[in-house]
Parts: C-alpha cells; structure tokens; sequence
C-alpha cells in the first residue's frame, strides 16, 4: 500500500463522521417536515375555526333576538299586533340558537368547510325570510335598533 492510496481512502472516522451527519441531517428533515405539517394544519384549522365562529355568532344572535325579544314580551302591556305576531312565532317551533340543529357542522362533518358555511349561511337566511313573512313588524322593529 502506497502512501497516496492511504489518502484517497476514507478513514474509519471518516466514515463515521459521514454516517452519524447522514443520521442528523434525515432527522432534521423529519422534524422539519413535521413541524411544517403541524404549522399548515394549525393554520387550516384557525381559518376553519374563525369562519364557523362568525358563522355560529350571527346564526346565535339572529335566531337568539327574536327568542329573547318574544320571551320577554308581555301579552297583556303589548299591542294585539305583537301579541299575534308572538304566536306565530311560537307556531313555526323555531330551535334555539344552542340547538344542534342551527348549526349544519355538527351535521355535516363529511363536508369541507365552505359546503358547510354555504349550508349554514342559507339555513340562517331562510329563517330570517320566515321571520319576515311571519312576524314583519317584529323584524322591522328588531332591524331598526
């Protein structure tokens, strides 16, 4: 064995400092691969959990002030107006806000998240068409505070 052939050969420490860099370096890609996962996962759920939240706070408070304005109004102070208007309200047996059946994600969950708001936003939109038609001095009075 020559001396220049002792020199183009790895050495055993050679080898072993390229293997154990090899070891990290495939760790590093894995734990930057997961991290950067968990960080476009976190960020699809805050952005699917914003939306139903804002979804969920208008269909609440929608549905909630009529419960809450007809809950409270009392037939014998009231106009006969209001009155006729309370018991067509309580004839259509609107769900509360904290029903499940006010909120499609709780019903949906093989949908993604825009079917899901599209639903929510027309579940809520046709309420409120039902409230006009039904109790209109009620939504005119609720529209205008």
């Amino acid at each position: 064995m020559s001396l220049t052939d002792d020199e183009t050969e790895p050495t055993d420490f050679q080898k072993f400092g390229e293997n154990n860099f090899q070891r990290i370096r495939d760790k590093i890609t894995k734990m930057s691969y997961a991290d950067g996962a968990a960080n476009g996962e976190e960020s699809a759920f805050q952005s699917a959990f914003d939306q139903g939240y804002k979804e969920g706070l208008k269909a609440a408070f929608e549905i909630g002030k009529f419960k809450y304005f007809f809950n409270h109004l009392d037939d014998k102070l009231s106009p006969e107006d209001l009155v006729r208007e309370k018991q067509k309200y309580l004839s259509m047996n609107v769900k509360g806000a904290e029903e499940s059946k006010q909120f499609f994600s709780l019903n949906n969950r093989e949908e993604n998240v825009s079917e899901i708001s599209e639903k929510q936003q027309q579940h809520v939109d046709s309420l409120l068409a039902k409230f006009k038609a039904e109790v209109p001095k009620v939504v005119d009075l609720l529209n205008a505070t």
